[in-house]
């Protein structure tokens, strides 16, 4: 039985890889991540659960936070008073800082 969880990080790496610019392929992906082709093939199929350290391998390789990798939403976080006044501070946009707290509390 294929784990839900598996089949969603699957979907996502698959489609941030083609969202790449340029778009990579399995084997880029894999050459990028340090893995085998045929990991990123199970992984992006669902049949494998990627331990933590590959999926921060993936994610390095596509240039996306963990979170973003996940699908998680950081709308939240962006919203809160003390994000949008660092924002502001820092003339940048309440989800970027947001972005950048989260990819720093997940290395």
């Amino acid at each position: 039985m294929t784990n839900p969880d598996a089949l969603k990080i699957g979907a996502r790496v698959a489609y941030l890889r083609s969202m790449h610019d340029p778009p990579l392929s399995q084997e880029d992906l894999a050459a990028l991540a340090d893995l085998s082709r045929s990991t990123v093939q199970s992984i992006e199929n669902g049949k494998r659960m990627p331990h933590p350290k590959n999926l921060a391998k993936i994610a390095r390789a596509l240039g996306v936070t963990l979170p973003e990798l996940r699908g998680d939403d950081l709308r939240p976080l962006a919203e809160t008073p003390e994000v949008r006044a660092v924002a502001q501070r820092l003339g940048r946009t309440p989800e970027e800082v947001a972005r950048r707290l989260t990819s720093w509390r997940a290395s």
